[in-house]
């Protein structure tokens, strides 16, 4: 979502099951849009940067009678990527993005009002992932400790020893090979809708609904190389339709929100791999006693079943060159819920907050059993059986909370939430028997809270410090093993055990005059699993599931800090404006199994930006990651490829602001 009328952005520590219900564990980014003004007037922003960045944003609001203002607003984004496919000379991370709308609010009484936005999205371009091959000859990547989980790997892929398609250094490439474009497209349609009416001076209900439909087409580079082995094209559709009905009380010491609410989406997905990996691997290679074949025709083996589970279209007529791998999949989601919420004023100075949540969910999911066939059938849906699975679940997520007012500027608080992340089903499968195996339950998460909020010294000096505490049950992972029986990838998905996340949040920032202001954010984050049993070494061939709980959960790095500050200074009419920040992240595990290719190094990003803002007017530069801090992520696709992704570097922007 990019927009440039937004009133403001919440950022709300999970879980937020009570009043945002399922799905909530980890946190909350609430996107707040201002509201119709009803009088003439606007605003709009034009920015130009590096790597063909061209972005135009604005807002234009009007009244079109006593009781209605109209906001529009529109937004235009393109970009050239940061990196060059030198195989097809196009860019890596194109954009090509367009988002138009409007926004009716309409007061026909002083007691009701209606606010209808209605807009349309279009974003087209490349996916800004699967940049690199990372596909590394035997001996180049340097063997693990003995002992170690990945132990059992070497960098060797099957694209290596038969296409060629190795790297020979481990340094960070500049530019991109791939074989093909990683074009997308989604379009998006969306209506939303909020009624108020307020029934006295204490009691307000609210109705929210919102819709939306969206087409998508991605296609990618699966293996990341110059050769064409494997590629992956998916045509999805998608539609949602929401409803909450709540009613806002607030008396002298109560103030509460209790409601309904009502989910409901569908989605379809056909999905198609194709180049030359399945008619290497099913058909020359079998036909070929040079590749390790037996010199057998292998669209007749596969005919015939000798690929079970993987089947054949029996109307195919060739299997060595120009085959897809065929997948479908649709599911039905249904939600209801009831929920309630209030903060009651023990005392002058203490709050209680207490909240409840039920909520039923409902999931029917259909897929196909995957097969082989030619290009120019790809679309025939010719799956000799499906899967049709029922799940349902019904939780309940209570919070319970205390906040104790020290004085006009300081406070305490603490609470006890519960959330959940719903089960379902894993539809990244190929066979019957894994859309069966992957059945997956819910996630639960219990966080523990205590913190402390204040300002001093008149306001200059903000103070706030928070512990939190996130006990997971139940954790929803997934991998991707070698699948023995069709010598393909299989991904695996299922309940992992149990993590624990706990740590520090400590924000700071001080004025020291009317010149220059500073501030520090640090956090600590301690991430363990308490229960995890998997196979450490997916891709030896041997299924040995095995206490895990010595590796590190993924993406939680141990310590997180900002520090920055703005200096400003009246020059004419307007105020000249300098903003800094500087970014240090620790390092951190990206792969399930802490692949040490998959480590994510510490890194230190600066940003910069200098502006002159006068009364209706405005112009500033900018720079991100001004150090050029740059890496490569890894990520294996079990034993037969591996692909790499590569962050951006040093961007460098102008932006100019007009309001009237």
């Amino acid at each position: 979502m990019e927009n440039f009328d937004l009133e403001r952005v919440e950022v709300l520590r999970g879980p937020q099951g009570t009043l945002f219900g399922k799905n909530t564990v980890g946190g909350v980014v609430n996107v707040v849009r201002s509201r119709p003004t009803g009088e003439t007037g606007g605003k709009f922003k034009l920015t130009v940067g590096d790597f063909g960045q061209q972005e135009a944003r604005g807002v234009f609001n009007t009244s079109l009678g006593e009781n209605i203002a109209l906001k529009l607003f529109g937004t235009k984004i393109d970009g050239d990527g940061f990196m060059d496919n030198i195989t097809t000379g196009n860019g890596v991370g194109e954009k090509d993005y367009f988002n138009v709308g409007a926004t009716f609010l309409i007061n026909p009484t002083d007691d009701f009002e209606a606010r209808l936005t209605v807009e349309t999205f279009s974003d087209e371009g490349t996916l800004n992932t699967f940049h690199t091959n990372y596909n590394t000859p035997a001996g180049l990547l340097p063997a693990p400790p003995a002992g170690s989980p990945e132990n059992n790997y070497n960098g060797g892929f099957v694209t290596c020893n038969v296409f060629g398609a190795c790297r020979d250094s481990l340094d960070r490439p500049e530019v991109s090979d791939n074989d093909k474009d990683n074009n997308y497209s989604l379009d998006t349609n969306a209506l939303t809708l909020n009624m108020t009416l307020d029934l006295d001076e204490n009691l307000t209900v609210v109705s929210v609904t919102g819709y939306r439909e969206v087409d998508e087409y991605r296609i990618y580079d699966y293996d990341a190389s110059s050769h064409p082995f494997i590629t992956i094209e998916r045509f999805n559709e998608y539609d949602q339709v929401s409803q909450e009905l709540r009613i806002d009380g607030n008396f002298d010491r109560l103030t509460f929100t209790a409601g309904l609410y009502y989910f409901k989406n569908e989605f379809e997905q056909d999905w198609y791999t194709g180049d030359t990996f399945w008619g290497f691997l099913f058909g020359a290679s079998l036909g070929n006693p040079d590749l390790g074949g037996p010199g057998v025709s292998g669209l007749a083996v596969c005919k015939a079943g000798g690929f079970a589970p993987i089947i054949c279209d029996p109307g195919m007529t060739d299997l060595t060159q120009d085959v897809h791998q065929i997948l479908y999949e649709t599911q039905e989601t249904t939600s209801t819920a009831v929920f309630a919420q209030m903060d009651y004023d023990l005392t002058d100075q203490l709050v209680l907050t207490a909240g409840v949540r039920w909520t039923k969910e409902e999931k029917h999911f259909i897929a196909g059993q995957a097969y082989l066939t030619q290009a120019d059938r790809e679309r025939l849906r010719q799956f000799s059986e499906y899967a049709d699975l029922t799940q349902d679940w019904t939780e309940v997520s209570p919070k319970i909370g205390l906040k104790y007012v020290i004085n006009d500027t300081s406070m305490v608080f603490a609470s006890v939430s519960e959330g959940f992340h719903s089960g379902g089903f894993f539809g990244v499968n190929q066979n019957i028997r894994d859309f069966e195996r992957d059945q997956y339950d819910p996630e639960y998460a219990t966080n523990y809270e205590l913190g402390y909020k204040s300002q001093h010294l008149g306001n200059r000096l903000r103070f706030n410090a928070t512990y939190f505490r996130n006990e997971f049950e139940d954790k929803q992972e997934s991998f991707v093993a070698l699948d023995p029986d069709t010598k393909t990838v299989a991904s695996i998905f299922d309940n992992a055990g149990s993590v624990l996340y706990s740590g520090i949040e400590v924000e700071m920032q001080f004025v020291f005059n009317n010149y220059f202001r500073a501030f520090v954010n640090y956090g600590t984050l301690d991430a363990d699993y308490e229960v995890f049993d998997t196979d450490v070494n997916p891709n030896d061939g041997v299924t040995v599931v095995e206490d895990a709980t010595f590796l590190t959960p993924r993406n939680s790095p141990d310590y997180t800090l900002g520090v920055g500050g703005t200096l400003s200074v009246p020059v004419g009419n307007g105020t000249v404006e300098a903003f800094m920040k500087v970014t240090k992240i620790a390092a951190y595990d990206s792969a399930l199994l802490n692949l040490k290719q998959a480590k994510v190094g510490a890194r230190e990003e600066l940003s910069l930006s200098v502006g002159y803002y006068a009364e209706n007017w405005a112009i500033e530069a900018y720079g991100k990651n001004l150090t050029d801090q740059r890496f490569e992520t890894f990520f294996p696709i079990a034993t037969l490829f591996a692909a790499g992704n590569v962050n951006s570097p040093r961007t460098l922007g102008l932006e100019f602001t007009y309001e009237f």
